[in-house]
């Protein structure tokens, strides 16, 4: 197979992840969500917010933090509450992000507490902080990279780059209905492109299927990423 899976302009970045699925059993989920129908799956865990970000972000919680300790100390909350009460809203909003992106290391991407999105012969797998879903082949109508709000001229309507998988299901009464899940790509910590490619390759050629949950299947999408991020050779 070749790299043909089309996607629009500006899906992905330099920001987006170069890393490979990973080929994992179902002891992975043991701690963090239901375990998969199948017993390997590839799976593309979620990414951590990076330690630049990070580090920002604690660096204005210990300046506001300093800050508004010392306005207490020199008895300066009387004369200057108003802003007293904007650093203590900051040191609130970063606090709280700082103590997200910290735990969110813990919780959803390392083991066993891993969370994101892969696939298997049974079909693709959702394991999120928002919920769990398993999506059998036979049931998906449609797998699309796009950007949401794409066509809307609203400038404040926001786009964002996101995998949209929609498929076939039955609500609680037993009425066909097709719903959509859609996963923004910046999140993934293996490469987008390829999540991309597999999910639509093996969704339309079901009788290569069996290769998933092997080291066939692994070596595919390994060539695939190869091929991704292979750069020329400098001219002579």
């Amino acid at each position: 197979m070749t790299l043909t899976y089309d996607v629009p302009p500006g899906w992905t970045s330099s920001d987006s992840s170069r890393k490979p699925l990973r080929l994992i059993n179902t002891y992975a989920f043991s701690k963090s969500a239901a375990q998969p129908l199948d017993q390997w799956t590839h799976f593309a865990m979620l990414r951590p917010v990076s330690w630049n970000l990070t580090g920002w972000c604690a660096g204005i919680v210990v300046f506001m933090g300093w800050g508004l300790m010392g306005m207490i100390t020199q008895g300066l909350l009387e004369e200057a509450w108003p802003f007293a009460v904007v650093i203590a809203g900051f040191l609130l909003f970063f606090g709280f992000h700082l103590a997200k992106a910290l735990l969110g290391r813990t919780t959803r991407t390392t083991w066993p507490h891993i969370h994101g999105i892969g696939l298997g012969e049974s079909g693709i797998i959702y394991r999120l902080p928002s919920g769990d879903a398993d999506i059998p082949w036979e049931s998906i109508r449609s797998i699309n990279a796009t950007i949401t709000n794409s066509d809307n001229a609203n400038p404040r309507k926001g786009r964002h780059p996101v995998l949209r998988v929609t498929y076939n299901s039955v609500t609680d009464d037993g009425a066909p209905v097709h719903l959509e899940r859609e996963l923004a790509i910046d999140i993934l910590g293996s490469s987008p492109l390829v999540v991309y490619w597999t999910f639509v390759y093996y969704w339309a050629t079901p009788e290569n299927r069996h290769e998933l949950g092997t080291t066939v299947g692994q070596k595919r999408m390994d060539t695939w990423l190869a091929q991704l991020t292979k750069t020329p050779a400098p001219a002579a």
